[in-house]
């Protein structure tokens, strides 16, 4: 904060915030889930590994039983407001393998293995709108507690706007700018 001095009082608060959402989290809780949701089907997820690539993000699923190889999902994240969630625009998929039936099986399964892969993915989107809530409170929190005897600041947050969307070598991340209003009292 700058030095301490009177001064007319401001308009509001402005304070940027970062959301990061790390691949090897979002990796291990996606594998988690598919593998319990496929345990007794024919065809198991066996590993989920998420990363970027510029602007775009990979989800590869690793798949063992009626098919085994790889399924990897394409596609560019954006920021739905309305819905406060991470969406996937454009997902796309390729099948790896090495072993012919499973490409020839993938091909004429595309539209089951589609469905799946939309109801897998809640439709490639991912709700975020609980931690920029968390991170809403806890500046409030912040923002509301004594600093010294006799001195106290407070204050909270009116508006939570998502200015950005990029991914890094190691995470989602979503820039959100919070605004409100802050007071430091004295007596």
């Amino acid at each position: 904060l700058p030095a301490l001095t009177l001064a007319r009082a401001g308009t509001g608060l402005r304070v940027p915030v970062q959301v990061e959402l790390p691949f090897a989290e979002l990796s291990r809780q996606a594998t988690a889930l598919l593998r319990e949701q496929t345990a007794r089907e024919a065809l198991k997820v066996t590993n989920v590994t998420i990363h970027g690539a510029g602007d775009t993000a990979v989800v590869k699923l690793d798949m063992s039983g009626r098919m085994n190889g790889a399924l990897t999902l394409v596609g560019r994240p954006r920021f739905d407001e309305a819905t406060r969630t991470l969406v996937m625009d454009d997902l796309d998929w390729t099948v790896d393998s090495r072993d012919m039936l499973s490409r020839v099986k993938a091909t004429l399964a595309a539209p089951f293995i589609g469905r799946a892969i939309g109801q897998a993915t809640n439709g490639g989107r991912y709700d975020v709108g609980a931690q920029l809530d968390l991170a809403r409170a806890e500046l409030t929190k912040q923002m509301n507690r004594p600093l010294a005897p006799d001195v106290a600041v407070g204050g909270g947050v009116s508006a939570l706007r998502v200015t950005g969307l990029y991914t890094t070598g190691d995470a989602f991340v979503v820039r959100v700018l919070l605004e409100g209003s802050a007071g430091l009292w004295a007596r």
